[in-house]
């Protein structure tokens, strides 16, 4: 888990979903604010509209699990670098232990 938060292009990923969460969050807020709670209640409790919802939702589900298994599927480690890394690692533990 470590290891994918610190790749760049997931915390960037990561940005892009909190900060849509925010706009919609924030959304929701101003709708509320502007029409009136009771408006958007009542808009809530038509059949209809929660079908809308759900079909909005659900979507937005199916999108972000297909680009997080996306994600998954092309983040592959480069054997070359994972092997480079692991002799440094060795080389600085000789180092330390000869000093």
């Amino acid at each position: 888990m470590n290891n994918w938060l610190s790749n760049e292009k997931n915390q960037k990923f990561l940005s892009w979903l909190a900060g849509g969460l925010l706009v919609i969050i924030l959304g929701m807020w101003a709708a509320s604010t502007f029409l009136g709670t009771n408006n958007i209640l009542n808009w809530l409790l038509n059949d209809e509209n929660r079908k809308l919802i759900t079909w909005i939702g659900c979507g937005l589900g199916v999108i972000v699990t297909g680009l997080w298994a996306v994600s998954i599927y092309f983040d592959h480690p480069d054997p070359k670098m994972a092997s480079h890394s692991i002799e440094k690692t060795k080389q600085k533990k000789t180092k330390r232990r000869k000093e």
